[in-house]
């Protein structure tokens, strides 16, 4: 959108509204960068740069903090969680239930290797974050409008406008909260995890040789064994 739409909206509305001024302080003919330079064009560029990057700033930080509450959201009731957390109602119950729905759909599968989910728990906050820093990202390459008003002048190099840095302490903190809410929704699943490892030998059970090695000669014995267990 701020690539395909914005500029090029801008660039409309502007070329339009100094397209009948001949030549003079605001000359979109203008070939001579020294003389541009000390325009009122190029004032009315750097003004117009100004207001792009505090509006693409304002797009930036409200988005990075929509995205960081909307998880917060979904992971707000596991808040205060500790570490030695330990699931203490039914595996059929839940004190986690999010306010407007999950963000992600899970599988909990029984293995030979044990109980796991279907995507490895550490990739939720590599990928969250990895989201968020790419919505930094993408506003780093943002032309300014300039170069696109004044197209008769040799522009060398595009200028970019400035946006919000990955390093910012508005945005170190905001990743923070981010990275506290997923290690916090990962206790969670994790002790949920724990309660289903008392079932693991009858679901790596071989059914073939169960139902074989009961119906031998030692069958007898094993259903004293399985009554006794």
């Amino acid at each position: 959108y701020l690539k395909e739409i914005w500029i090029p909206s801008l660039r409309v509305a502007i070329r339009s509204c100094l397209a009948h001024v001949t030549k003079g302080w605001f000359n979109l003919e203008e070939t001579s960068f020294e003389v541009y330079q000390g325009s009122k064009l190029k004032k009315l560029m750097e003004l117009s740069k100004f207001a792009m990057q505090d509006s693409l700033r304002t797009l930036v930080l409200n988005s990075l903090h929509s995205f960081v509450e909307a998880v917060e959201d979904a992971c707000h009731p596991t808040k205060g969680l500790s570490k030695d957390f330990k699931w203490e109602r039914s595996i059929n119950q839940s004190d986690f239930l999010p306010r407007n729905g999950p963000l992600f759909l899970l599988e909990l599968n029984l293995g030979p290797s044990g109980v796991q989910y279907s995507v490895e728990l550490s990739l939720f906050e590599s990928t969250l974050v990895g989201l968020f820093d790419k919505g930094i990202q993408v506003t780093h390459s943002i032309p300014q409008l300039e170069k696109f008003i004044v197209d008769k002048l040799f522009w060398p190099v595009t200028p970019l406008l400035e946006s919000v840095g990955q390093h910012e302490p508005q945005v170190e903190k905001l990743k923070g909260r981010l990275r506290q809410v997923i290690v916090q929704a990962l206790i969670a699943l994790v002790a949920y995890a724990v309660q289903y490892e008392p079932y693991l030998g009858l679901m790596n059970l071989d059914i073939a040789l169960f139902v074989q090695s009961f119906a031998g000669e030692d069958g007898s014995k094993n259903t004293t064994k399985i009554k006794a267990e």
